[in-house]
């Protein structure tokens, strides 16, 4: 999975409980869809250290294909960025009552522009 500025991000939430390993993953409670800033791919490429992970606030994103056993869910959530080594991101989704959705673990690459332009010169 390649992650870059400006380009949005969908990713399967699973509600967080004893039947989690056993879901279908083809089959996600909801969706998050977030858009990728500076400070997002910023954070996803740090380099966590072994056995320990780096957590980022999100604050654009929506939510999308919400099962309708969860159509409860309100305006009032967080979202973070989870990235452990691997590197690998997964999303956590919590609500004011404890509630709690997770992504997968997806491995990725951030792309980088540096936005250097090769000089050409004629004879």
């Amino acid at each position: 999975m390649d992650l870059a500025v400006g380009t949005s991000l969908t990713l399967p939430l699973f509600f967080l409980d004893e039947t989690l390993q056993n879901r279908d993953l083809e089959k996600p409670d909801l969706s998050i869809e977030i858009t990728l800033d500076e400070d997002l791919v910023a954070h996803a490429c740090e380099n966590p250290e072994a056995d320990s992970s780096i957590c980022v606030y999100i604050t654009q994103y929506q939510l999308s294909d919400i099962n309708n056993d969860f159509k409860f869910i309100g305006s009032e959530h967080v979202a973070q960025l989870q990235i452990t080594p691997g590197p690998c991101i997964a999303v956590l989704l919590s609500l004011p009552d404890g509630k709690t959705f997770v992504s997968p673990q997806m491995d990725f690459l951030p792309t980088f522009d540096f936005e250097i332009e090769s000089d050409e010169q004629s004879d």
